[in-house]
């Protein structure tokens, strides 16, 4: 979730991090409550305990403190269930590869929250696998994040000079799709009379930046600040974007800024993809089997539809769903 502080401006919203303190130390506990004891809380929004030590023992945490206060959790990835490995890939996910000790203490989590809220329909299919969350459904929230408004009818393809510029975008490692984007590049440097570019927006993985790929079609542009992302691919000349993440994503925010945008979209039809990209001739779903097929039905879109701009002013506040300003009370 987002700025919250922004979102419910006359709440007194704190933030408890709790990142580089021992939660096994007792000491670090009083401390804790002490420092909180006197502020009339009414009730949590438990976000995250990753790279937190209370990961690995929030169930005797919350049995301790906090008791009788309302609890509202929201699922964001897979932390609960492979602390050291959130973002596991798709075909890893398995009740069997799990600890059991890690789907006990979620269990007893979900047990002692008022509210349980997944951003999609799929992260909530993976978890029921390993927990029955029909024990759950009048706890249950299915809610897309706080977000921007996202204009799906956008679009924007520029006029195409001799090269078509596709982009990735997010962080370049292996789960979220840097090998495909890579591997697309090696098979497609061009298509028709075109020259294809190749344009990585984001940090590069330790493994990305050590085996840069050397080419004058492949570009890196590395981080990049999140309300700058259009403009950039403005800047760039981007006719296409590709999200291609192995992980399933619960929702990503970088999504939203291309279908802003009014790119066409390359996506692996898995996790929140599909349940936000739907409906759209410039969206084009694709799996590890066609990609090679769909890549090229993107392209030839392109090709068709250049140098078209229908794109409404874009709302840049982040706006609340409805389900938290109706709870958050």
């Amino acid at each position: 979730m987002k700025d919250l502080k922004y979102l419910f401006p006359l709440y007194n919203i704190i933030d408890i991090n709790i990142k580089d303190i021992n939660m096994k130390d007792i000491n670090n506990i009083q401390e804790l409550e002490k420092k909180y004891s006197s502020i009339p809380i009414s009730f949590i929004h438990i976000n995250s305990f990753y790279q937190s030590s209370l990961l690995t023992n929030y169930d005797s945490f919350f049995k301790n403190q906090f008791k009788t206060i309302r609890k509202i959790i929201t699922i964001h990835d897979y932390q609960w269930l492979y602390p050291e490995d959130p973002n596991i890939l798709t075909y890893l996910f398995s009740k069997d590869s799990i600890n059991p000790e890690n789907i006990k203490r979620l269990d007893y989590l979900f047990s002692i929250c008022n509210y349980i809220i997944f951003p999609s329909y799929n992260i909530l299919k993976n978890y029921n696998c390993v927990i029955d969350m029909g024990k759950y459904n009048n706890k249950l929230q299915v809610i897309f994040h706080n977000d921007l408004i996202n204009y799906h009818q956008n679009l924007h393809i520029p006029m195409i000079q001799k090269k078509i510029n596709i982009a990735y975008i997010g962080h370049f490692i292996h789960f979220k799709g840097s090998e495909i984007f890579q591997r697309i590049f090696k098979k497609y440097n061009y298509y028709q009379d075109y020259e294809i570019h190749y344009h990585v927006f984001g940090y590069l993985s330790y493994k990305e930046e050590k085996n840069k790929i050397k080419h004058n079609q492949f570009h890196y542009h590395h981080s990049y600040e999140e309300n700058e992302l259009i403009s950039l691919l403005d800047e760039n000349n981007i006719h296409g974007v590709s999200h291609l993440s192995l992980f399933e994503e619960s929702y990503c925010y970088s999504l939203t800024h291309s279908i802003n945008s009014g790119r066409p979209i390359l996506f692996l039809n898995h996790g929140a993809f599909t349940e936000r990209l739907k409906n759209q001739e410039r969206y084009f779903s694709t799996t590890l089997n066609n990609i090679q097929e769909q890549f090229e039905l993107f392209l030839d879109f392109i090709i068709k539809k250049q140098n078209i701009k229908k794109c409404d002013q874009i709302n840049k506040q982040l706006q609340p769903k409805k389900w938290y300003l109706m709870n958050y009370k």
